[in-house]
């Protein structure tokens, strides 16, 4: 039955065309050092997710100067809820942990430059490892970032600096 119908909608032709762009894609995206999306894609959630928490992360990217140059440490930031209540806190790992214990640790998988130079940018991230309320969370999505970004120029060994910032953090499960 369905061959009766792939044969009324397709000519031979091109179910071979189709066939070979299949096996091309597929071999493209398995392909050795091939990931999902890369540096300078874009941050948008694969459209089978729904969300399921935005929290605004309110704070500071912390960096250490090793070696002459300012490296980043982690985030140390409090997460808040529309009416600005801190819900949880986001530190490194990157984790977002919430008051209710709840935790989700991510992995960057695309990064996009912020509109705002002095910002640091927008990423996608997916889960690694979860527990609780926040266990079912697939992608973190940061966007709307103000601050963050490493000083300029050299610095001196072993010092610290907190460079404020701010951004939404959208949590995000896949729909079965």
């Amino acid at each position: 039955m369905l061959s009766g119908a792939i044969n009324r909608c397709c000519s031979v032709s091109s179910l071979r065309t189709g066939c070979f762009l299949l096996f091309v894609g597929a071999a493209l995206c398995f392909a050795p050092g091939a990931s999902a999306q890369t540096s300078g894609d874009s941050v948008d959630v694969p459209g089978h997710s729904s969300l399921v928490l935005r929290a605004k992360g309110v704070g500071a990217q912390v960096y250490s100067c090793l070696a002459g140059k300012w490296t980043l440490q982690g985030p140390d930031a409090n997460l808040l809820n529309p009416t600005g209540e801190v819900i949880g806190r986001h530190f490194t790992g990157p984790t977002w942990k919430l008051n209710d214990g709840s935790w989700v640790k991510g992995k960057a998988v695309a990064k996009q430059d912020s509109p705002e130079a002095e910002s640091v940018p927008w990423l996608l991230l997916e889960s690694v490892s979860g527990e609780g309320s926040l266990a079912a969370v697939h992608y973190i999505q940061r966007t709307e970032t103000h601050g963050g970004n490493a000083p300029s120029g050299s610095c001196r060994e072993n010092a610290e600096v907190r460079v404020p910032y701010s951004a939404t953090y959208s949590f995000y499960v896949v729909n079965p």
